[in-house]
């Protein structure tokens, strides 16, 4: 298994492939745009395009990889052979 903490990130906004035996986490995150009237406010997320990539052992069945997504955290689950 897999876990993820994609805050701020929309499920449509992910990708997740594997070729060659390595599994990459790629999405990117919007930029938030918060209007201030009158008062001082500070944004601390970073926006922008990530990756993430991992080496699967061969006794991976890749094709078999699902993926959830429940409240900013992704969860991939990688069965065996």
């Amino acid at each position: 298994m897999v876990h993820a903490d994609l805050p701020g990130v929309k499920p449509a906004d992910i990708e997740i492939t594997t070729d060659k035996g390595v599994l990459s986490l790629r999405g990117t995150r919007q930029f938030e745009q918060r209007k201030a009237e009158g008062r001082y406010s500070r944004v601390e997320r970073v926006t922008g395009k990530f990756v993430r990539s991992f080496t699967l052992p061969e006794n991976v069945q890749a094709d078999a990889i699902k993926a959830s997504f429940k409240d900013g955290v992704i969860e991939l689950t990688i069965p065996k052979i």
